[in-house]
């Protein structure tokens, strides 16, 4: 009887081992799921920011691309505009030469001209 008794405390014991054990785990998991759940929200929010910041990268990206083509037709538009003032030059300066032409032939028909007119007075009084 007094062994029965001994093996029943022991039992009873290890029952309350046993339990203590298990509430034990029992909180452990508690705190490991909690744990989980604040994980899975960063991981949600982290997820969440990183999809906001990669859609501004592309905005960004496209307004990038956008200010990138219009420089490039501005470019484009400045070598235009440069070659024709460089054209428009060219035939400024040839305008010119045949203008000074134009001035030296009509002197030299003014000259003529006056030469002619001197020769016909001459001969009136003659």
């Amino acid at each position: 009887i007094e062994a029965e008794k001994i093996a029943e405390e022991q039992l009873l014991k290890e029952r309350e081992v046993f339990t203590y054990e298990k509430e034990t785990m029992y909180i452990t998991l508690r705190a490991m799921e909690k744990e989980k759940e604040e994980c899975t929200s960063e991981l949600q929010r982290l997820s969440n920011e990183l999809a906001k910041s990669s859609s501004q990268d592309v905005k960004t990206t496209a307004e990038l691309k956008v200010s990138f083509d219009k420089h490039e037709k501005t470019k484009l538009e400045l070598t235009k505009a440069h070659d024709e003032v460089a054209n428009l030059s060219t035939k400024l300066t040839h305008t010119s030469d045949e203008l000074k032409e134009c001035t030296t032939k009509l002197s030299q028909s003014i000259t003529e001209a006056e030469a002619i007119q001197k020769q016909l007075e001459k001969a009136k009084e003659m």
